[in-house]
């Protein structure tokens, strides 16, 4: 199943992350290293710091996480790819395999979603037939309509008055 792979390649990925050569366990790893960036992560209070040589710590009041590890491998990536470009091809490999696994994954939770509501909803086929043929004339829209055609109250955008 795509979405099983999917989580497999994401969680080795993220280990792979953790794997980086340059990356420092902990503060007292830094010690004596001259620093050459800080630079604030998206979570409040976290930081990226690269030393000398390649070497960087994420600086955070939490366990680093992968997402504050990714964003940091990206924000140093100009810095530390030159010393670690097999480490970061690995890396793009693993994202790209990501992406399109989790292309793939939305396919199948798509058409699980239709296969498990099918019985359930008799106009599910009639309107995913207009859907389909709405699409192929290019005239497919973000909205919702039921198959008798009126739109749904889940239609237009969310909170616009009529």
């Amino acid at each position: 199943m795509q979405i099983d792979d999917k989580w497999k390649l994401n969680r080795k990925k993220n280990e792979f992350a953790r794997s980086c050569p340059g990356l420092l366990s902990s503060p007292a790893e830094a010690r004596g290293k001259t620093v050459e960036k800080i630079i604030p992560l998206t979570k409040q209070g976290d930081l990226v710091i690269l030393f000398e040589g390649g070497f960087f710590l994420i600086a955070t009041f939490n366990p680093v996480m992968p997402p504050e590890l990714l964003e940091g491998l990206a924000l140093l990536r100009e810095s530390i790819e030159p010393v670690y470009p097999d480490f970061y091809r690995e890396l793009d490999r693993m994202a790209t395999e990501d992406r399109e696994l989790s292309r793939l994954a939305k396919l199948e939770n798509i058409l699980g979603a239709i296969r498990n509501n099918a019985k359930n909803l008799p106009e599910l086929k009639d309107a995913l037939k207009k859907a389909l043929a709405d699409l192929e004339a290019g005239e497919f829209g973000p909205q919702c309509q039921t198959a008798s055609g009126t739109q749904s109250e889940l239609s237009g955008n969310p909170g616009e008055k009529e």
